[in-house]
């Protein structure tokens, strides 16, 4: 595979800076060591390509993070999202899932052997279905903080797992433009707080995509500088408190905070990216498996910015892993990746 370089996005320094303290989430001494996406993704890629031959079930498998498309990126991420895709014409999803138990015993070997940090941090590995993740323990170590969860996905023929990918982050980008009550995060935000913090990294990512892709979209004011900081610190508490266990519809009321971070950071700056995408008429339409359960969202998007969104993901995803090998001099304090 050959990763190619973009540039960087442009966001101020100051921002980065802060995004870098604030993601800095280290709890026990071995978290002071960067994560090796090169060896995470090639562990995965390594355990589906044994698994296939021991099944003779082919399948795609990618591993993103969402902050891809960041020029600045955590020491250590808590949480993991393999995605498998496979031909839905071909294999059903009993057969799939028979796959993905041969898997996960694969990648804990292969985690156990190759990277035993990883391994030893692994809670538990489980696999989303019906709304619910079925478990498998992972190791017994005190400082169990890192949860691997995988996606199935069925493909179309012809249509690459990336393809998938790419076109989901697109629609959650016209979905958050357009405010659209049909997407999880906005529908339940006032009930659920896992929810709510999906929301902010949701608008992450798209603010990050809008400032590549729209020309002469105004910066943050002063003031959503400052509830950025906010978002960023909250984020880092509920990393630092939260593990992933089943799903639960739990009442956690919005607090003044997350209210005002919504109606005063999120709803403005989406509201100009609408401006933006409105300006062409010409529209298509996304729709897509949901990445956090078994929904679909369907978007209508400027064509024009949904391919350049499309190409953006799709390149930066690829680039990624040389983008962010961290020198181990980088290993605290603000973090940015070495260019290679």
């Amino acid at each position: 595979m050959i990763y190619r370089k973009l540039p960087s996005i442009s966001l101020s320094r100051n921002y980065w800076c802060f995004f870098s303290r604030s993601l800095n989430l280290a709890t026990t001494p071995d978290s002071l060591i960067a994560f090796d996406f090169v060896l995470a993704r090639k562990i995965v890629e390594q355990a589906n390509k044994e698994t296939s031959r021991i099944t003779g079930v082919k399948t795609q498998i990618i591993m993103p993070y969402g902050f891809e498309v960041l020029t600045s990126i955590p020491l250590w991420p808590k949480r993991h999202y393999p995605a498998i895709g496979y031909n839905a014409t071909k294999y059903t999803l009993a057969e799939i899932e028979s796959f993905t138990v041969i898997f996960k015993g694969i990648v804990l070997n292969l985690l156990r052997v190759k990277y035993p940090i990883f391994y030893s941090r692994l809670k538990f590995i489980g696999t989303y279905k019906d709304g619910n993740y079925s478990r498998l323990t992972a190791t017994d170590s005190l400082f169990k903080i890192n949860t691997m969860l995988i996606q199935l996905i069925p493909l179309k023929p012809r249509y690459t797992l990336l393809d998938h990918y790419a076109n989901y982050i697109t629609a959650l980008f016209g979905a958050l433009a357009t405010k659209d009550s049909a997407l999880p995060e906005i529908k339940d935000f006032e009930l659920n707080k896992t929810k709510r913090n999906r929301l902010f990294q949701i608008f992450i990512i798209c603010n990050a995509l809008a400032n590549t892709i729209l020309i002469g979209l105004p910066p943050l004011n002063q003031h959503q500088t400052k509830l950025l900081i906010d978002l960023f610190e909250q984020l880092r508490v509920e990393n630092l408190s939260e593990t992933i266990q089943m799903p639960s519809p739990v009442f956690m009321p919005v607090t003044t905070t997350e209210r005002q971070i919504l109606e005063e950071l999120v709803w403005p700056r989406a509201i100009l990216f609408n401006t933006f995408l409105s300006r062409n008429p010409l529209c298509t339409i996304y729709s897509d498996p949901y990445y956090n359960g078994d929904i679909k969202i369907s978007t209508t998007l400027n064509r024009q910015y949904a391919a350049k969104i499309k190409r953006l993901v799709k390149e930066t995803y690829l680039d990624f892993p040389q983008q962010a090998t961290l020198s181990l001099s980088q290993r605290s304090g603000n973090i940015y990746p070495k260019r290679l």
